[in-house]
């Protein structure tokens, strides 16, 4: 916990923080795209690099649909959209309203090359209002830690957030892109299983690839869950190397119950 955090939960904390953004233009696939940078402290420029999407398009192609929970500003979602093309559809769901903010912008840029569609919502298996938690006045990382000590998370910054059960939305608005369901990147602060568990109907029957994360907050209980889960799906779990290798090795024990937070690509087989 930094000496700043502490002082933030004894109640010594500043009033929340707000920042805008500036449209940066980033060369990718020899062709200029905008990106909408976010001006909070410590928020870096994306730095989106023609590898990432040369490892997306190994499983996805124009026209596919895809799935971004916890999407923050965009940053994960512009490649994934730039891959499946304005003839695709990425829906980013960030419950976070101040990053949704520059979500949206960055949705509405770009339209000949992608089709990014915002939805300001957490993701669970029911619509609920959840409590989220952040490190720094201007929310800029944290979420859900019902049943975490405070000490332990060391966020002092809340705010209630709407929560959906995704599956019926997709299933009302959705289902002629379902189809085409291919990818489902998942990074919400330690509850990635919850919402492949909250999708997992909508998993099994389309078996699109899944990118999700194990960190410091996944107990045990959910580590666990996520090798069964998987498994019984007859899905391959394999460890991503960095953001740009997603077919890395396979996963071991070593790695999904190390202390170390990782990434974990599931591969339908």
């Amino acid at each position: 916990m930094r000496l700043r955090e502490f002082f933030y939960l004894l109640g010594f904390k500043p009033n929340y923080q707000f920042y805008g953004h500036v449209v940066d233009a980033i060369k990718v696939d020899g062709d200029n795209i905008d990106f909408a940078n976010w001006l909070a402290p410590k928020s870096p420029k994306l730095d989106l690099q023609q590898v990432e999407l040369d490892e997306l398009r190994k499983f996805l192609n124009p026209g596919d649909f895809a799935i971004d929970v916890g999407a923050h500003i965009g940053d994960s979602t512009l490649p994934i959209a730039l891959v499946c093309g304005a003839q695709g559809a990425v829906i980013a769901f960030e419950p976070n309203p101040v990053t949704f903010r520059v979500l949206a912008a960055n949705s509405a840029l770009n339209p000949q090359k992608t089709n990014i569609i915002p939805l300001p919502f957490a993701v669970a298996s029911d619509d609920l209002l959840l409590n989220f938690d952040y490190g720094d006045p201007w929310l800029s990382n944290g979420g859900d830690h019902a049943g975490v000590s405070k000490w332990s998370h060391a966020s002092a910054f809340s705010i209630p957030v709407n929560a959906i059960n995704v599956s019926k939305l997709l299933r009302d608005k959705y289902s002629s892109r379902l189809q085409k369901l291919r990818y489902i990147k998942i990074d919400v602060e330690g509850n990635d299983f919850n919402v492949v568990k909250s999708l997992s109907e909508v998993i099994e029957e389309f078996r699109p690839y899944i990118k999700l994360e194990v960190g410091w907050p996944t107990s045990k209980e959910d580590r666990d869950g996520i090798a069964a889960y998987f498994k019984k799906i007859n899905y391959e779990l394999r460890l991503v190397i960095n953001r740009k290798g997603l077919f890395g090795p396979l996963l071991t024990d070593d790695f999904l119950y190390g202390k170390e937070t990782i990434d974990v690509f599931a591969i339908p087989q």
